[in-house]
């Protein structure tokens, strides 16, 4: 009877036996034990959190991103890739701009595929970092270093993580989404804010623009007089793509008097 392997990269145990391997390269003289990690983090954009799930990445296209920690010093962020995968620009530029989003901001990326010598770049640079002595001074170097990334690298690492991540510009989206509705929310005796939390009557306006733009519409206009309820339809719609798997709304409050950037 012929076996079949029903698994595939990586496993629980082949995760963490990968990403153990990748930290010992990387940091030979540092104790065994000496750095944690989290697969797990989040950076602030705008007034919104963004939480990255690196596992959620590994199972979609074969890549962990880690935040590693040195004692409770954020110390790396770690792009692991498939063993055998050529290590390419976009792998670096990936880890580059997480760690330019984070703070406090660790000082190393570490892009390694488990097979090559792996690639430590100083984060306020981009550059390799191949220190004649790696030592605490060093680090701590490193460390005062990596506080000073201008804001074109910052801007940059925003363009990465946006176009390259749609995991990341859709949490993004929505999450700035869920932030302008919950200031435009307020209990029922509050006339100025046009919803209340955990209230909301669904509309068939709402169902037939949700269904127009799961169809592939580009351009939806919904159109009413004044109070007869347009931003509720909207609230509604942007509550749908935040429920759904591949659609994001961007909700802004135009009576706010700010544009958008």
């Amino acid at each position: 009877m012929p076996i079949e392997q029903s698994t595939t990269w990586p496993t629980e145990a082949d995760f963490e036996a990968d990403l153990q391997a990748a930290i010992s390269r990387a940091f030979p003289w540092l104790p065994s034990g000496a750095v944690r990690h989290q697969t797990i983090f989040s950076f602030t954009w705008g007034r919104a959190t963004i939480q990255v799930d690196g596992r959620e990445q590994t199972k979609a296209n074969a890549r962990a991103d880690v935040l590693l920690y040195s004692r409770n010093e954020p110390l790396a962020v770690l792009e692991l890739k498939r063993p055998g995968h050529a290590i390419n620009p976009s792998d670096i530029d990936q880890g580059l701009s997480y760690a330019r989003m984070l703070h406090p901001r660790p000082p190393l990326v570490v892009v390694a595929n488990g097979s090559d010598d792996p690639h430590l770049l100083e984060t306020h640079t981009g550059s390799p970092w191949k220190p004649a002595d790696p030592t605490q001074s060093a680090f701590a170097s490193l460390l005062s270093a990596a506080t000073h990334v201008a804001a074109d690298d910052l801007k940059r690492a925003v363009e990465i993580l946006m176009g390259s991540n749609p995991t990341v510009w859709l949490q993004a989206v929505r999450a700035t989404s869920r932030v302008t509705l919950a200031e435009m929310a307020g209990d029922w005796n509050d006339p100025l804010r046009p919803f209340v939390p955990g209230f909301l009557i669904p509309r068939k306006a709402a169902a037939v623009a949700w269904a127009l733009m799961k169809d592939g519409k580009r351009l939806v206009f919904i159109e009413g007089p004044p109070l007869s309820g347009k931003s509720n339809v909207l609230r509604e719609i942007t509550l749908r793509a935040d429920a759904s798997e591949d659609c994001a709304v961007l909700f802004i409050d135009a009576e706010a008097g700010v544009g958008v950037c």
